[in-house]
């Protein structure tokens, strides 16, 4: 049996952001209209016109912030753009993938070499993949035919990277060499019947749990940071994930 697991990270903000379309702002304040305040029940001629005058003041400063107002609408939709965007195999790249072996019972990750080449990793695991069949050795993971296989060969089909053959039958049926192991937990359910993430079948399996301090979203700004310790943080949240998901399996028999 081998394990796997990929982690990604955001193509180019430049990619990303083309992607993304275009960017609404914010709506401008316009001319204020005194007649648009809400005054309730008040009677009082000066109480009324200091109502109108305090929401006059608040118009004016929002005409006065809005081009700040639309920066920081700007800066923080392009965030929430990269933030998603390790996600989809348009706007993200495979930046690691990790592997755990049963048979030598050792892990592993795969990371382009120093380059960090997205196409040295992508084919050599599909020449993993080609020598887990060969064995007759399955391939397992967790969510992977909802997530880390469909990327693994879009990413492939937008590089020019073979993929091989026997992956779908009749573009429909995964290979039965693979196993995914949340397919098995959730026991035909839909997802929402019972959480199935890793670190809920890991936790409820006692095969460990995630790192308080560290999930999947922090990886790629870990191991991309150039600090050491911060990639070894994320290397380590990597192999604690294959560790768990070795772990799910062979509690659920799939070993």
């Amino acid at each position: 049996m081998l394990c796997f697991d990929i982690e990604t990270c955001p193509l180019s903000e430049e990619v990303v952001l083309a992607a993304a379309g275009e960017f609404t702002p914010p709506p401008h304040p316009g001319e204020f209209d005194p007649g648009s305040v809400k005054l309730g029940n008040l009677k009082d001629q000066a109480k009324i016109e200091a109502k109108i005058a305090e929401a006059r003041s608040a118009h004016e400063a929002a005409v006065a912030q809005h081009a700040q107002t639309v920066e920081q609408a700007r800066q923080a939709w392009v965030a929430e753009q990269i933030d998603r965007a390790p996600l989809s195999p348009i706007t993200g790249r495979v930046l690691a993938i990790g592997y755990w072996s049963a048979a030598k019972q050792v892990s592993m990750i795969d990371h382009g070499g120093d380059s960090g080449c997205e196409v040295e990793m992508i084919e050599n695991f599909w020449g993993q993949y080609r020598k887990m069949r060969q064995a007759s050795r399955r391939v397992v993971g967790v969510n992977i035919f909802g997530f880390d296989l469909p990327f693994l060969i879009r990413r492939s089909w937008i590089l020019g990277i073979d993929v091989p053959s026997t992956i779908r039958s009749d573009y429909r049926w995964w290979d039965k060499l693979f196993v995914d192991l949340r397919d098995i937990w959730l026991l035909g359910q839909k997802w929402g019947d019972c959480p199935s993430s890793l670190d809920h079948m890991a936790r409820s399996l006692g095969c460990g749990q995630k790192p308080e301090d560290c999930d999947g979203a922090q990886f790629h700004k870990l191991w991309l940071s150039g600090d050491p310790e911060q990639r070894e943080k994320a290397r380590q949240y990597l192999l604690n994930d294959l560790a768990m998901t070795a772990g799910v399996a062979e509690r659920l028999g799939v070993i």
